[in-house]
């Protein structure tokens, strides 16, 4: 029990996933994928996150109106579809509200609120 746990708190570090909300993320993406490679979830982690800086999609209180989380939702949503992420099948085009969104969004909330 107690090496589960030593193990669980060095896996962000060993995943070189240390920014605030990577391993977070990265926790439901691995939850989620239907190819659950390592490497290809931290890559979509560390991608997702960056898009969602680069949409300025986290500012101070995004996650405590609709909006916020709509936005946070949506860029989640587009970058999962990029052809590199795609065969992990977080957000099927014909699934209307992928499971993952809802998780990802709760748990970037916790993570960086």
């Amino acid at each position: 029990m107690v090496e589960e746990i030593n193990v669980s708190k060095a896996e962000p570090e060993r995943l070189g996933l240390t920014a605030p909300g990577e391993y977070a993320l990265f926790s439901v993406i691995r939850e989620y994928a239907q190819v659950k490679e390592e490497a290809l979830c931290v890559r979509a982690a560390r991608s997702m996150l960056a898009q969602l800086h680069k949409k300025k999609c986290l500012p101070e209180g995004w996650s405590a109106n609709a909006g916020g989380r709509k936005g946070v939702s949506l860029t989640l949503q587009v970058t999962s579809w990029d052809p590199e992420f795609e065969a992990m099948q977080l957000c099927p085009v014909e699934v209307a509200e992928p499971p993952f969104l809802e998780a990802a969004v709760e748990e970037l909330a916790r993570a960086l609120e």
